[in-house]
């Protein structure tokens, strides 16, 4: 955690399961009882992200926005982004949208058997 303008930086890395994401709860209240003017959070360094990472995450926003903070995530890893993606809550953090597909690019499609 680092504190930069009257906010924290949160730098999460590792791996955010049901086994982990009340650490980034706890870290989240934490700083959000220390910064009043809000947390940023980078999860540029996330290797693994499923849904309990994203109730953590969810959970956090819900707790800035109850005392008057601010909740932004800075930076996220392609497996954040993938959940992010899937539940549709990317626009819930303010991030930007995924750029589209380049038109050269096949999308994958299941082999269908002979």
């Amino acid at each position: 955690m680092t504190e930069v303008h009257g906010r924290t930086l949160l730098t999460v890395r590792g791996e955010i399961d049901l086994d982990s994401a009340g650490i980034l709860d706890q870290a989240a209240a934490d700083c959000l009882a220390d910064t009043p003017k809000g947390v940023d959070v980078d999860l540029a360094g996330v290797g693994f992200f499923d849904c309990a990472g994203l109730n953590a995450l969810l959970r956090a926003r819900a707790l800035a926005r109850a005392t008057g903070a601010e909740l932004n995530v800075t930076a996220v890893s392609s497996a954040v982004a993938r959940v992010l993606d899937l539940t549709h809550c990317r626009e819930a953090f303010s991030l930007p949208a995924r750029p589209a597909p380049a038109a050269d690019t096949v999308p994958w499609r299941a082999a269908r058997p002979a």
